[in-house]
């Protein structure tokens, strides 16, 4: 029975995880070199708190990438000099991704 339980508990974790890594995936683009996301929502006025938040970090990372929003959802594409992240951007896009869960 405890086994039983052990088993359901990791699925649930795995499924967790799972979850986890897809909302905090951002892609990686190629031609120019960028990562890009788009953040789902399902009321406008939690996009309005969002790109405030998006406006105060570009302010204090100095970073400002293209963004583009609609009725239920925030795009970003942070444009990048090579092709690999540097530290700043990936941090740039950690905290996004934190304002977003904070949703």
């Amino acid at each position: 029975m405890f086994d039983k339980k052990l088993r359901k508990i990791s699925n649930k974790c795995i499924v967790l995880i799972a979850v986890i890594n897809h909302v905090l995936m951002w892609n990686q683009r190629e031609s120019p070199s960028r990562i890009e996301k788009r953040f789902e929502f399902e009321e406008y006025q939690k996009i309005s708190i969002f790109l405030k938040k998006i406006d105060e970090l570009c302010k204090e990372k100095n970073i400002y990438p293209n963004i583009s929003f609609g009725k239920n959802f925030v795009s970003v594409s942070i444009f990048l000099d090579s092709e690999k992240i540097p530290s700043n951007e990936r941090e740039f896009s950690m905290r996004l991704d934190n304002y977003f869960l904070e949703k």
